[in-house]
């Protein structure tokens, strides 16, 4: 992962560097990673990939927010604790 763009990317004159763009992530692909049968096998998980990344990134999101929501009931309850008009024996 990288944050500059990938040389031999940066070489196509049709390319534009986007403002937008988070990074690149670059792969390497030896022939020995497509000979045969293994071609079917790289072509499904290359194509995968993305759908892999964002459901990752949707789940860690989700488990952060879960433990942010947490946090917050704890110091709701240690701040209701602390309050002193709650316990006042008149």
């Amino acid at each position: 992962f990288t944050q500059d763009c990938p040389s031999d990317l940066a070489k196509v004159r049709e390319f534009k560097q986007d403002k937008d763009v988070v990074g690149y992530i670059q792969f390497q692909i030896f022939k020995a990673h497509v000979e045969g049968a293994k071609l079917d096998k790289i072509v499904t998980l290359f194509t995968g990939f993305r759908s892999y990344l964002h459901y990752h990134i949707k789940a860690s999101k989700a488990h952060l927010h879960s433990r942010m929501r947490n946090r917050v009931d704890l110091l709701l309850k240690v701040l209701k604790r602390a309050d002193p008009t709650l316990h006042e024996d008149t």
